[in-house]
């Protein structure tokens, strides 16, 4: 994986909590890799597994036109592309599902895990 790539899915392992609290449910595709493989990775680093692991061989990268590795897509409630990009750091990222989920009329305050 490059460096990059690596820090996205550090970055998600580390928001695990918040992801959970706040209901927020990550998928990660991994463009042309095996099951064993991203296994091995996920156990080898230590990370939290996403909620989802989608493989591809190339499909939906194709059909999503995937211009940038890692690629970021934040879809709120509605399936509405929040945000679509590069990567983010965990600061960013924490800061940009905030203000998706208090762009929601009513919606609740993100809660901080303790």
């Amino acid at each position: 994986w490059c460096g990059t790539c690596d820090e996205q899915s550090k970055t998600i392992s580390e928001l695990h909590d918040f992801l959970s609290e706040n209901n927020i449910r990550s998928v990660e595709v991994f463009v042309q890799e095996s099951t064993t493989r991203v296994q091995k990775y996920f156990a080898g680093k230590g990370y939290r597994r996403p909620d989802q692991i989608l493989l591809d061989d190339g499909e939906i990268a194709k059909k999503l036109n995937v211009y940038v590795i890692p690629r970021l897509i934040l879809v709120d409630e509605n399936y509405r592309v929040y945000r679509d990009g590069g990567n983010l750091s965990n600061s960013g990222l924490r800061e940009k599902l905030e203000q998706m989920l208090a762009s929601h009329q009513g919606a609740k305050t993100p809660r901080t895990p303790k």
